[in-house]
């Protein structure tokens, strides 16, 4: 059996199954939870820097990782 824990609450998953409950963001291994809470941080981010595009959400998307991954 695998386990893998999330790089960012450091939580063992459970039965870890790709882009189910565990999600590679920019090299770091995040539980479910954790990657809603960074897609929403970088949303916010990708919005407010001005107009929503791609290169905007992967830059707010690789600091939401930083910051939450430590």
């Amino acid at each position: 059996m695998i386990t893998i824990t999330c790089n960012s609450c450091n939580k063992k998953i459970e039965n870890p199954s790709f882009e189910r409950n565990i999600f590679n963001v920019m090299g770091n291994d995040v539980c479910r939870a954790c990657w809603d809470k960074m897609k929403a941080k970088a949303e916010a981010m990708a919005v407010v820097k001005g107009n929503y595009s791609w290169p905007a959400y992967r830059s707010a998307l690789e600091t939401a990782a930083r910051k939450m991954c430590k």
